[in-house]
C-alpha cells in the first residue's frame, strides 16, 4: 500500500489489524497515532464493528474471534472492498492529500466519497446532493456542491458548467461517472464537458455495458478510462476508437489512457 494514500479505508484496516494483533486499542491512543479527532475514530470503529472484525467497548475497541479463521483481517477487509467496488476503488487510488478533485455522477460520488474520507486536505466538489447525507456517517470534510438543477431521476445537479468555469480555481482531477439509461438521456453530459477543461485529469468510469449517448461526447474529452475487466469485450474496440490506450489491468479494472485526441473532423457526429 502506498504510503501516501491515508485515507479512511487505509486506516480501518490498520486499526483492524491492529486490534487483531493486540487485543484490545483504545480511542485516545488511536487518535493520536493516526493524527484525527476521535470522532473520526468512534466512526472508523463503528464500521468495523459493523463488519465483524470488532467489538467496540467503553473507550475503545477489543476483538472478537475471527469467522474466517486463519485469514489476515486487514487482508479480508480490502478484499471486502476491491470485491464491492472495484472501479471506484482504483479511482480512489487515483487521489492524493490536498487534491480538488471533481465526483460527477450519484452512485459513484457515494461510493468514493466513503473511500475517499479521511484524506487530508482534500477537498472534493459534486454534482451529487447525496454526498451531505454521506457526510451524516463518515468523516468526510471540504464538500461543495456545485449548484444548479435537480434532476430526480439521474439524482445530480445539472446547468452548474458555466458558472464552475467562472468561479472554480482549479481541480486536480475530475471523475465522471459515464452509467445511466443507455436508452436515456443525462441532463449533465454537456456540464461534464465543460468540467473537462478545468481539470488536469478527466477519468471516466465506466462499470455497465451500456451508456447514454450523450456521455459518448464526453469521452472525447476525458484522459483516462477505467472500466470493469468484465466488459472489455463490450468497450475495448469503441475506447480504441476514441483514441485510447489499455495501460494495465487492476484486478477487475482495466485502465485505458488517451494516446491521442481526436481532430474536430473525426469527432463531428
Amino acid at each position: 500500500m502506498p504510503r501516501s494514500l491515508h485515507n479512511a479505508l487505509k486506516r480501518r484496516l490498520s486499526i483492524a489489524e491492529h486490534v487483531r494483533d493486540k487485543g484490545d486499542a483504545n480511542v485516545n491512543e488511536l487518535a493520536e497515532q493516526y493524527g484525527v479527532t476521535t470522532v473520526t475514530i468512534r466512526t472508523d470503529l463503528q464500521y468495523l464493528e459493523d463488519q465483524g472484525y470488532l467489538i467496540r467497548s467503553f473507550g475503545g475497541a477489543r476483538c472478537i474471534d475471527d469467522p474466517a479463521a486463519g485469514t489476515d483481517a486487514f487482508s479480508l477487509l480490502e478484499s471486502r472492498f476491491r470485491q464491492a467496488y472495484p472501479v471506484a476503488y482504483q479511482a480512489a487510488l487515483q487521489v492524493k492529500p490536498g487534491d480538488h478533485v471533481f465526483l460527477a455522477g450519484s452512485v459513484l460520488a457515494q461510493r468514493m466519497a466513503v473511500l475517499l474520507s479521511g484524506i487530508p486536505e482534500l477537498h472534493i466538489i459534486s454534482d451529487a446532493p447525496a454526498l451531505v447525507s454521506v457526510q451524516n456517517h463518515t468523516p468526510l470534510e471540504g464538500v461543495q456542491l456545485t449548484g444548479g438543477i435537480y434532476d430526480s431521476a439521474a439524482e445530480v445537479l445539472y446547468g452548474w458548467g458555466e458558472a464552475l468555469a467562472n468561479t472554480c480555481r482549479g481541480i486536480d482531477c475530475s471523475f465522471i461517472d459515464l452509467g445511466g439509461d443507455p436508452d436515456g438521456y443525462h441532463p449533465a453530459s454537456k456540464d461534464y464537458i465543460a468540467l473537462c477543461g478545468l481539470s488536469d485529469r478527466n477519468i471516466g468510469i465506466i462499470r455497465r455495458p451500456g451508456i447514454p449517448a450523450a456521455h459518448l461526447r464526453v469521452l472525447e474529452h476525458l484522459t483516462e478510462v477505467l472500466l470493469l475487466a468484465q466488459l472489455k469485450d463490450v468497450w475495448s474496440e469503441t475506447l480504441i476508437e476514441h483514441g485510447f490506450q489499455q495501460q494495465q489491468i487492476q484486478g477487475q479494472t482495466l485502465q485505458f489512457k488517451r494516446a491521442r485526441f481526436r481532430t474536430a473532423a473525426t469527432s463531428a457526429p
